[in-house]
């Protein structure tokens, strides 16, 4: 006997597994898109700067705390878009 059958916006919902197991940053990455995943809390540009006190080691680390949830992991340097290392050295004072 078959089981119940789902729903076609089910299954066009259901992620495809190798997107779990290796997510990727979200395609199109839409400003609006950066600023709700990047967008550093004031918590966190404290945290960046009692952390690290070179300029560029800051943003790397600012980008790897804001693309981590995203992820599920650090990503290389080079992988991490251009438009959000662009996004995160504005909001903190980087530029």
């Amino acid at each position: 006997p078959r089981g119940p059958l789902r729903p076609a916006a089910l299954l066009m919902a259901t992620p495809d597994p190798s997107r779990l197991a290796y997510p990727e940053f979200p395609d199109p990455l839409t400003p609006t898109l950066i600023r709700q995943l990047c967008t550093p809390r004031p918590d966190e540009l404290r945290w960046v700067r009692e952390r690290s006190h070179a300029p560029a080691s800051r943003l790397g680390l600012l980008c790897w705390l804001k693309t981590f949830p995203i992820l599920g992991r650090f990503a290389r340097p080079q992988d991490i878009p251009a438009p959000i290392v662009a996004y995160l050295a504005e909001r903190s004072g980087l530029t």
